[in-house]
């Protein structure tokens, strides 16, 4: 089943005719990962892989995040050259100096080689998955280049922009200006996960009401994207985040919507009820308090108990709790 399912990516298994090398393996019980190795192995020698320790560095963003305590994160795996501490490096028209180096076994490490996977610290903004990063030898240098970039990155979004507003008039004219838009403020833990639930709406049909995400990035939610939802009379989505206390003073005033998830389909679900209008909420939620765990203290008979202090409102016995970390 999944070889037949991959033939839709144009890629065909050998013993099917193909010139793809697929290796049946088992994470549960192991087998099969000697074959993948040896096939791996095997494929690089056929195909000459290789890669200089000393060519101009370029690694592969593989996942990114906004850290509290830390900053922008970015998990990389090495393309070619070799990534090292004080390196400055350029991805998606910003720059910063390599500050750390963190491999998989949570370890600070000084340098990595082609192939070889880590987190860094550094860069001043979250680059997107997929992006590539490149080092210098200076900051003069690398300053140029990541203004070049964000110069062909800004023309290229304002084509792109162009191009939805374009697209929206046409809609509009043939409703007869009956047409209504949903705008969504989407944020998330992770910049994967953003991907995910933007590539995820861009697929919902909605022929009647278009749906657009005028503004998404990783981090909790803040004043900034409720004044947002003001002005553009939208629909602010959380997805494994919170909103901070002045983002939910302001929309209690302000009267906009924000829903947190944990579930990728339920946002989907709650978007196309929105636009059937068929949404209506199962349960309402009514905040009592909150409160900042200071301390746990853990008892062999009863658990773990949490020494709190309470921010705002009160805690009730039989109220129901979320843990936001």
């Amino acid at each position: 089943k999944v070889k037949e399912e991959l033939t839709k990516y144009n890629l065909v298994a050998e013993e099917w005719g193909g010139s793809t090398v697929m290796v049946s393996v088992s994470a549960k019980s192991g087998d099969g990962i000697n074959d993948l190795l040896e096939m791996i192995q095997l494929v690089a020698d056929m195909q000459d892989l290789k890669a200089s320790k000393s060519a101009k560095t370029n690694a592969i963003i593989i996942e990114s995040k906004l850290s509290s305590k830390k900053g922008p994160l970015a998990s990389v795996i090495v393309k070619s050259g070799t990534l090292s501490i004080g390196d400055y490096m350029s991805v998606d028209g910003f720059y910063g100096k390599l500050r750390a180096i963190i491999n998989d076994k949570n370890e600070r490490i000084k340098k990595l080689n082609p192939g070889d996977p880590g987190e860094i610290l550094g860069l001043p903004k979250v680059p997107s998955p997929g992006s590539i990063l490149t080092t210098f030898k200076s900051e003069k240098e690398c300053r140029k280049y990541s203004e070049e970039q964000a110069e062909k990155l800004e023309l290229s979004q304002q084509s792109t922009q162009k191009m939805s507003v374009s697209l929206e008039a046409l809609s509009s004219q043939a409703e007869e200006g009956t047409l209504r838009q949903l705008n969504l403020i989407i944020k998330a833990d992770v910049q994967g996960s953003l991907e995910a639930i933007k590539g995820s709406i861009e697929k919902i049909e909605s022929k009647d009401i278009p749906i657009k995400i005028i503004h998404s990035s990783t981090g909790s939610i803040n004043e900034n994207d409720v004044l947002l939802a003001k002005a553009s009379d939208g629909i602010i989505f959380g997805f494994n985040t919170s909103a901070s206390n002045e983002a939910k003073k302001c929309a209690e005033a302000e009267e906009i919507t924000i829903k947190s998830y944990k579930i990728i389909y339920e946002i989907l679900e709650d978007i196309e009820r929105v636009i059937q209008g068929l949404y209506k909420p199962e349960f309402i939620e009514v905040e009592l308090g909150e409160a900042e765990v200071r301390q746990l203290f853990k008892f062999s008979k009863i658990g773990i108990i949490a020494g709190s202090y309470i921010l705002k409102g009160r805690i009730t016995q039989k109220a129901s709790i979320r843990v936001l970390r």
